[in-house]
């Protein structure tokens, strides 16, 4: 069953503000979830939200970008781009890491190439 919520007419005005066949899930604390898996696609929900102010956050533990605004009082966030935004360039750096190596299967340190953050312009963004 869907309760009724204080800023459920204030949703409704954002999701007719959304185009056809957006994906878009509705939290029970009130937060509107948009699915976007590349940057135009994030791009398309942004440019129907004139005036927001988004922050990006790169989640390590799911490998996507999330943007997370406010909207009239509503929550809102864009989620699972897998794409870096434009402005955001990869940082990498030589780690030392104990790793199966199937010809004897014994542990060895390798070096590997592994993303250790981003760098992006003219931001205060953030990584989690």
């Amino acid at each position: 069953m869907a309760w009724t919520h204080k800023n459920l007419w204030k949703m409704a005005e954002i999701l007719k503000a959304m185009p056809e066949n957006s994906q878009f899930d509705i939290e029970l604390g009130g937060e509107v979830n948009f699915q976007a898996y590349t940057q135009p696609q994030v791009r398309e929900v942004m440019k129907r939200l004139p005036g927001v102010i988004w922050m990006k956050t790169y989640r390590n533990d799911c490998g996507w970008w999330e943007y997370t605004a406010t909207w009239n009082g509503v929550p809102l966030k864009i989620f699972a781009c897998r794409e870096a935004p434009p402005t955001c360039t990869a940082r990498y750096a030589e780690v030392e890491m104990e790793k199966q190596v199937p010809i004897t299967f014994e542990t060895q340190k390798v070096m590997v190439r592994k993303l250790v953050g981003w760098d992006c312009v003219g931001s205060a963004d953030k990584e989690e």
